[in-house]
């Protein structure tokens, strides 16, 4: 498989910070600094519907339901909103935290009836999607910096992972919200590139069958570990800066991008190589493939 250049969709004005699309692949959802979602119809190559945040805050995350196609979820600022796609003209208020701890990342498991998501001061917390009161938990310990990102596990709907620039891996087991593991990018601090380009950590995906997971890191690494309990596998330098964003869409590649400006294509075999990688106009803030990547 090789990257190349394909086309590009117009709309927003300001940075755009996160993207998602449904299981169909047709559309993809865009959220952007300048407070507002776009969805795209990738079939005609143009913005279907625009939604502006109802708080004036800019996107930071966005989640598709995984069996309701039509319900999209988004972080803006501190609050989470539920959107109906087939009439977005108001989202329904999910969860409303403290006006200066933003919501960084949001993930709905399979099940598509719990949400995790971490904010600003390393708080990680779930709500039931499905509930009539959003009542949301904390899980605990917390992270002792910026919760950046959180991802449930394939194929279990329990085990949910959270990392942040406190340079933890954190494994949560949320039939008991116990926590199960740790890992900590600081004890390989030898390894890594730390004097620019702290190892925080910027993003975190999982492969299809959720047997690997791979997590961004700050000073332009990849790092492989395994799930079950969060040992590492490989360590990749990659990037010539931080990785902002990462991917896993099937078993066969991963694609990151930097802040260097740069996406890249690794096979994913006995070693872990970079196939191909494209130069884009300005720093990556979010990679999303869509369903038939």
């Amino acid at each position: 498989r090789m990257l190349s250049y394909h086309r590009s969709l117009v709309g927003h004005f300001k940075d755009v910070l996160c993207f998602a699309s449904p299981n169909n692949g047709d559309v993809v959802a865009s959220g952007s600094d300048d407070c507002s979602i776009r969805l795209w119809d990738l079939r005609v190559n143009s913005s279907a519907m625009k939604i502006s945040a109802p708080n004036d805050e800019s996107v930071a995350s966005l989640e598709w339901h995984p069996t309701a196609p039509h319900r999209l979820f988004a972080s803006s600022g501190s609050s989470i909103y539920e959107y109906d796609s087939r009439n977005a003209s108001s989202g329904l208020l999910m969860f409303e935290g403290d006006d200066e701890c933003d919501v960084n990342s949001i993930s709905v498991n399979d099940g598509g009836d719990l949400m995790g998501f971490g904010d600003d001061d390393g708080v990680v917390r779930v709500i039931s999607i499905n509930a009539q009161s959003h009542c949301s938990r904390i899980l605990s310990p917390q992270h002792c910096n910026i919760c950046s990102c959180v991802g449930f596990k394939p194929h279990s709907e329990n085990i949910l992972v959270s990392a942040g620039f406190d340079k933890a891996v954190l494994a949560w087991d949320l039939v008991d919200d116990a926590l199960t593991d740790i890992f900590d990018v600081g004890s390989i601090q030898g390894k890594v590139r730390t004097m620019f380009n702290p190892p925080f950590i910027h993003g975190l995906s999982f492969c299809p069958n959720g047997s690997d997971l791979v997590v961004a890191v700050g000073d332009g690494s990849f790092i492989v570990l395994d799930p079950q309990n969060l040992s590492m596998k490989s360590r990749t330098e990659a990037h010539r800066s931080s990785i902002s964003s990462i991917c896993w869409p099937n078993d066969e590649i991963i694609i990151s991008g930097g802040t260097d400006k740069q996406v890249q294509l690794w096979s994913i075999g006995e070693e872990i190589e970079c196939k191909t990688k494209i130069e884009i106009a300005d720093k990556i803030n979010s990679l999303h493939c869509v369903s038939n990547c």
